[in-house]
């Protein structure tokens, strides 16, 4: 890693991407996750792929009344697809120098971006990380870590 794109000392210089279609209840619980991050996010971009489930009004809804810190952008575009939505806001993101793509059906745990930047620093010559992911069963409404 460059020091050009060196991770701060202190602070999460990593933004968030959230590519979302069609899922208005679960995104709301991803968004949740990300806020109650340990270390909180740079910017945080949804990107709704196109929704005609009330999607983007949930994001909406959810960014006027618990966004709290975080700085959460939410851009609609017409259905492309996943990866196209990524793009889009890997377009949006300006300069930060880690990003993390996290779907809207998926939670991290609390600690999941600090662990993550903790191991890109020392690791300095990596190029991702990952760390535990939590599994939500919409059929019987639980949730378990892998």
């Amino acid at each position: 890693m460059s020091s050009a794109h060196a991770l701060p000392a202190s602070g999460l210089a990593v933004a968030v991407i959230v590519p979302v279609w069609n899922r208005a209840r679960l995104v709301v619980n991803c968004l949740e996750s990300i806020r109650a991050q340990t270390c909180v996010p740079k910017a945080v971009v949804v990107v709704d792929d196109g929704s005609t489930d009330g999607t983007a009004d949930s994001v909406d809804a959810w960014i006027r009344d618990r966004s709290g810190v975080l700085d959460v952008t939410l851009l609609r575009q017409s259905n492309r697809g996943a990866a196209a939505a990524r793009n889009a806001g890997l377009a949006e993101i300006g300069d930060a120098p880690l990003v993390a793509f996290l779907d809207s059906d998926d939670c991290w745990p609390p600690d999941f971006l600090e662990r993550a930047a903790t191991s890109l620093r020392q690791q300095p010559t990596a190029v991702a990380a990952s760390a535990d992911r939590l599994r939500h069963d919409l059929r019987e409404e639980r949730r378990t870590l892998d």
